[in-house]
Formats: structure tokens, C-alpha cells, sequence
């Protein structure tokens, strides 16, 4: 090269062929062949036949059988091939290169405004108020103007998913006429090579309400959707990494915040922010059709159990007491709430507990504890009182001391004393009373052993009938004839 150069340099100075043969020792005619060339000059590599050409095909054949490349060269030896066993291997790996390289090439695809939007989430670890959580990110995006959502759910199932799309749609004020999506089971339960696609059932019916046609790319191809892919990973290094939170509000506000500037950056794919662009794309947006959302949740069943507790992920929730034994749906928002119905009405809302514990104190257990526990003392209370208004200061006496002895059974040896008293005349009684407060011994049994001295009082068979459940006298009871006179027809 320097030669040639310096041959047309000094030829234009003035210098002879033959003194420039002389001076760079060429021939004459290497000399001219170099002025001539206007081209510079460049080495030449010699051709040879390739043996292996005229069975290419031959090879492309059995490549489609899957056969091995010992296999094929000795395949080739029957059919005359003159060539090296290496020979054959390097040609194989040029074929893999070149398939592998084929199968890696895309091409880039864009929509038209109001065409299609992709949808897609992201897993991530993350400390709420220094607890370990794994939190979804779900991101839906315009195809054409790049717009973007974020929105972050506690868990990834098919109601998470469809609230998500749901609140993208409402972001943006409407939606593209196609939904570009993964292979997930939670929407795409088949999806077979040849193109049969079998979608989950909650999935359809949310797209049959909106009217949004779904479209799952090829499995293990998530290039086909790069557009929701990609930002990603500026999600995960200029908001997720690093982040430090203490309540889940903070979690959302700051996604939210991160969406707007994201939607106001510059896009380099579309040479402009995505809130610009999406100003003409909006146009071409389908409008969000009147539908209840409660048409396209997904609710699962439960029972409350008899202490007013409802099981929502292993956990136990309290709910109101009315609803013990009932059947309840459960609407769950982003498994960050849950929302109650019975009937079609909605009865309470539940914030999801963050923390491993399985149950908590119920708020009406306290009231109902407290009503049942004054209840039994109201219905134990009735014989003391009924005993203090009878017997007064000697009634209390005797209550502390059959309190202090009897402890627990106070109110069973007062319910069974009070049944003799119906036979007795008060002055016996209060006599009985004395004797026990003075020898200090408080025993039912005490009490009926000193009224069995004492005489019965005289009762008429009626009074007798109405005490029919009270327990037979002490002593033995004589009655004259003339009592029955009563129940004979005067």
C-alpha cells in the first residue's frame, strides 16, 4: 500500500517508470500495472473446489433426521465422498451457527395508535416496616405512545390480574382494541404449538365484558412483547432497588409518583415524552363500556365459623357475629383488602394482616363475654338477694361464712336451703340461723339436720300441689280428712 502510494506520488512529481522501477526495485511493468490502477491494491485469496459442496443437500437431509455427524460421514463415504471426517463437522457447525443465529433474529414491529397494549408484572422482595414481603408489580403499556402503569399487588392470582388491567384501563381513559400478553395460568391455561389456545374462564369473561381481544404471545418468546418487558429494568434500578418503606401507603405513592415522571421522560424509540405522543394516540381508544365490576370479579366462598371468624390465606378474620354460619364472597383488591358480600350486600372490609399471626381477639367477643358472664351472675344473685331481704343482717352473716367455707358452692347450698325454708316457719329458721352462725358451721346438711326438729307448717293440698316441685318434707306430715274436702264437688 505505501508503495503504490508513493509510486503515484512521485510519478506526478515528475520522477520516470524506469527510475522509479530502479528506486523501489520492481519490474517496469509492476510499476505500471500500479499507475494505472485507480483501485488500491488488496491481497487476493485463491478459490479451491470444497469437497463437500455437491452433498450439501444430501447432509441438509439427514440433519432433518436428526442424525449425528459420525453418522452422516459415513453416510456420505457409501455415496462417494472423497473428504476428511472434520471437514464434515465443520461444515455441521456452521450449520447450528447459522440456525442458532436465525432463531435469535426479530424484527422490530410497531402498532398504530388505539392498536394494541401489552401487559406484564414483575416479582420482587421487598421490607414493609422491616418484614420480608414478595410483591407483584404489574405494568400495563401503550404499544404506540409508550404511556405507562404501575400498580403493586401482595399476590399474582386471577383477580389480582384482572384488577390490575381494570385500574390501567381507568388510567388511561380507555383502551387498545388487542392485549398482548405472556402464557400465565392465571389467563392462558393451553397454549399448543399449532396455535389452539384455551383461556381461563374468569380471563374471557373480563375481555368479553370490556371488549378487549386477548392475544397470548408464543411461549418462551417474550421478546414479542419488548415494549412492557424492557422498562422493567429501569423500574428496578431507579425506584425498586434501595427501597425502604414502613406502611404499604408509602409503597403506592411512590409508584405513583414514578409513573408520572416516567410518562414524561424522553423515549428514544419514539424521539418524544410518552404523555406527548399519547395525545394522539387517545383518539383511537376504545371507550370503557358501563359494566359493574362486580360482572367480571372473581370471588371465592367461605363459611364463617360459629365464633364469627372468616379464613382468608391462612389467616382468621373476625366479621360481624350476625353472620356466624353464613355464606360470604370474598373480593380481594391487589391481596392488600379483602371486601365481604352476603347476599349481593356488602357487610365489612378487611385490611390484610402483614404479620404471621393466625388469629386475633375478636371485638364483639369482649361485649358478648361480659353480657353471658353478668348474665349467669344476674341468675346466681337472685337467691342471695331473696336471702338478705328475708333474714337481713342475719342472712349476711350467714352468707360470709357459707361463702368463706363453701367457696365455689355457695350457690348450691343456698339454692338447696332455700328449698327447706318453703316448709318452715320464718322464727324456726332464723333460730336454725343463730345456732350455725354460733357454732361457725355454714353446711347445708347442717341446716336440714337441725329443721328436721323443727314442726312442719300446715299447707293445703293446693299450696301442696304449687310446691310439687320442691323436695319431700323432713318429718313425716298427718293430715286430718277434712283437708280433702277441697277436691270433692260440694
Amino acid at each position: 500500500m505505501y508503495q503504490w502510494q508513493q509510486l503515484k506520488e512521485k510519478y506526478k512529481e515528475g520522477l520516470s517508470i524506469k527510475g522509479l522501477a530502479r528506486r523501489y526495485r520492481l519490474s517496469k511493468n509492476t510499476v505500471r500495472k500500479y499507475l494505472r490502477s485507480e483501485a488500491s491494491p488488496s491481497m487476493k485469496k485463491r478459490t479451491y473446489p470444497n469437497l463437500i459442496d455437491p452433498f450439501k443437500n444430501d447432509i441438509d437431509q439427514m440433519l432433518e433426521k436428526e442424525m449425528i455427524g459420525t453418522r452422516i460421514f459415513s453416510e456420505l463415504r457409501k455415496k462417494g465422498f472423497k473428504g476428511s471426517q472434520s471437514g464434515v463437522h465443520r461444515y455441521l457447525q456452521t450449520k447450528r451457527d447459522f440456525l442458532e443465529c436465525s432463531r435469535k433474529m426479530t424484527t422490530r414491529f410497531e402498532t398504530e395508535p388505539g392498536e394494541q397494549m401489552q401487559y406484564d408484572w414483575k416479582e420482587w422482595s421487598l421490607e414493609i416496616g422491616n418484614i420480608p414481603r414478595k410483591i407483584y408489580i404489574h405494568s400495563l403499556i401503550l404499544s404506540f405512545s409508550r404511556k405507562k402503569f404501575y400498580v403493586a399487588s401482595l399476590g399474582i392470582t386471577t383477580a389480582e390480574i384482572l384488577q390490575a388491567l381494570y385500574e390501567g384501563i381507568l388510567y388511561f381513559g380507555g383502551f387498545a382494541k388487542e392485549l398482548l400478553i405472556d402464557n400465565p395460568k392465571q389467563m392462558v391455561l393451553l397454549h399448543r404449538k399449532n396455535g389452539v389456545i384455551r383461556y381461563n374462564d374468569d380471563f374471557l369473561r373480563f375481555c368479553g365484558l370490556i371488549g378487549i381481544k386477548p392475544n397470548p404471545c408464543e411461549n418462551y418468546r417474550p421478546q414479542t412483547k419488548g415494549k412492557v418487558e424492557r422498562p422493567f429494568l429501569y423500574l428496578q434500578e431507579h425506584f425498586l432497588k434501595g427501597l425502604d418503606i414502613k406502611q404499604w401507603g408509602e409503597l403506592e405513592e411512590g409508584l405513583k409518583t414514578f409513573t408520572e415522571q416516567v410518562n414524561t421522560h424522553y423515549h428514544t424509540g419514539i424521539e418524544t415524552t410518552p404523555n406527548l405522543r399519547f395525545c394522539f394516540e387517545k383518539p383511537s381508544m376504545q371507550t370503557l363500556p358501563r359494566v359493574e365490576p362486580s360482572a367480571w370479579r372473581v370471588t371465592e366462598i367461605r363459611i364463617v365459623s360459629r365464633d364469627g371468624y372468616v379464613s382468608i390465606l391462612g389467616q382468621f378474620y373476625p366479621v360481624p357475629m350476625r353472620l356466624c354460619g353464613k355464606q360470604v364472597s370474598i373480593e380481594s383488591c391487589f391481596g392488600r383488602s379483602f371486601r365481604l358480600r352476603h347476599l349481593g350486600v356488602v357487610v365489612c372490609d378487611i385490611m390484610r394482616r402483614l404479620d404471621n399471626t393466625i388469629h386475633i381477639p375478636h371485638p364483639d367477643h369482649v361485649k358478648r363475654n361480659m353480657e353471658y358472664k353478668n348474665s349467669r351472675y344476674k341468675k346466681r344473685s337472685v337467691h342471695v338477694v331473696d336471702f338478705i331481704k328475708r333474714f337481713g343482717t342475719r342472712g349476711d352473716l350467714f352468707l360470709k361464712g357459707l361463702r368463706q367455707e363453701q367457696k365455689e358452692n355457695l350457690y348450691w347450698h343456698l339454692a338447696e336451703m332455700l328449698r327447706y325454708f318453703s316448709f318452715y316457719s320464718e322464727s324456726d329458721i332464723e333460730s336454725v340461723l343463730d345456732t350455725c352462725i354460733q357454732a361457725n358451721d355454714f353446711h347445708k346438711n347442717t341446716v336440714k339436720r337441725l329443721l328436721s326438729k323443727k314442726i312442719i307448717k300446715q299447707h293445703s293440698l293446693s299450696t301442696d300441689l304449687a310446691l310439687g316441685s320442691s323436695p319431700r318434707p323432713l318429718a313425716r306430715i298427718s293430715r286430718p280428712l277434712s283437708v280433702y274436702k277441697e277436691l270433692t264437688h260440694a
